[in-house]
């Protein structure tokens, strides 16, 4: 006779719903603009969720700004959603304060700034405040725009100024013909964020942004032959280019700017931001329940149930999920001095590229929030 049938009452726990779908491929573009709605977030950021919305939503950039181009090379190359802030001019202390602001949206995974060069030659500094941003959210990648100049080593000695696994480099600039007919230079940061919507939305966002086309662009700013497509990927700067015959332009490399082997890939590095994501969205709730050995089973099952479906959908290599991930909430993790201080700790292992060759976090679970390590 089964335990359920006898006379009584009884508690099943059972884990917490939990939403296997999750948005990704949501950039916020920050640049110099004014808007034409008053329709803004709490942190000041206009939703755009179409090509329409360019021109009811946005209007144009001050001379010499990128930012209403940037958005529609977004949506053309297949983005569904994202958020304008517009700031009152070009100045690091105006980035600092909108990127103050940003930290309240929640649904943002990417971060693009088009407007940092028009008065400034090296954006450097600009572009480290905004990875530090990215580090800090915890969730978020910065695709950032390399130097317009046809000088090689100017965009190597860049991209070595800026080290961090939050983001990526892109050059040269695409050539586009504006809205009022005329052929510009357009930082790449735009159209590169609709190809990692588009991969997002078609595959994943275990997908790698790479080998994809990139459309309407007439052009590059300067052309990329075979041998500095090479000493370029070398120093994990991704070209954009067209030497390929009868291909057209297309995203070459999707390298991160991180020294670590672990995050070294774009696709990598993003699938464990949208994991951590996920955590935030659905177990958040169990940051405030008894750390005790009969709640790490109900964390356990949680974990194991979201990466399963990623496995299905073949984010996770192996025959089998237990090649393919691990999921550790016990007794080993959770140490006396741990729960102390009141944190739940949950080590994961994925195989993004080998099955069996686990990239292990930390995920550790407080009243504060949930953190990724």
């Amino acid at each position: 006779m089964s335990y359920f049938n006898a006379p009584g009452v009884y508690i099943k726990e059972s884990p917490p719903p939990a939403e296997l779908s999750l948005r990704t491929g949501v950039p916020v573009f920050i640049g110099t603009a004014l808007t034409s709605s008053n329709t803004v977030t709490e942190s000041g950021a206009v939703l755009l969720t179409g090509y329409h919305d360019v021109e009811q939503k946005l209007n144009a950039a001050p001379a010499g700004g990128f930012l209403s181009e940037a958005v529609r090379g977004f949506f053309a190359n297949g983005g569904m959603q994202c958020y304008v802030l517009p700031l009152v001019n070009n100045t690091l202390t105006a980035l600092r304060q909108g990127l103050d602001l940003l930290e309240s949206l929640d649904d943002v995974d990417l971060v693009c700034a088009p407007d940092l060069m028009p008065e400034n030659p090296d954006p450097t500094e600009a572009q480290r405040m905004i990875l530090d941003h990215c580090e800090k959210v915890g969730e978020r990648f910065a695709i950032l725009d390399g130097i317009n100049t046809a000088e090689m080593d100017t965009v190597i000695r860049q991209r070595q100024a800026l080290r961090s696994h939050h983001g990526a480099l892109y050059y040269p600039w695409i050539k586009i013909i504006n809205k009022n007919g005329v052929v510009i230079d357009l930082p790449p940061c735009g159209q590169v964020a609709g190809v990692y919507a588009r991969c997002d939305n078609v595959v994943g966002v275990h997908k790698a942004p790479a080998n994809e086309p990139v459309l309407e662009g007439t052009g590059l700013s300067h052309p990329i032959d075979r041998e500095m497509l090479t000493v370029m990927t070398q120093n994990n700067v991704n070209c954009i280019c067209r030497y390929l015959t009868r291909r057209g332009l297309r995203v070459w490399g999707a390298r991160t700017l991180s020294g670590s082997t672990a995050w070294k890939y774009i696709n990598v590095k993003r699938l464990f931001m949208t994991v951590g994501r996920w955590c935030q969205k659905n177990l958040i709730g169990l940051s405030f329940e008894t750390n005790s050995p009969r709640l790490w089973p109900r964390v356990e099952r949680a974990l194991t149930v979201y990466l399963t479906d990623l496995y299905l959908r073949g984010a996770l290599q192996g025959k089998n999920p237990g090649e393919a991930f691990y999921v550790r909430c016990n007794a080993t993790n959770n140490t006396p001095e741990s729960r102390a201080q009141g944190k739940l700790i949950t080590e994961i292992g994925l195989a993004a590229t080998v099955p069996n060759e686990f990239v292990s976090v930390q995920i550790v679970h407080q009243q504060a929030g949930i953190n990724m390590f």
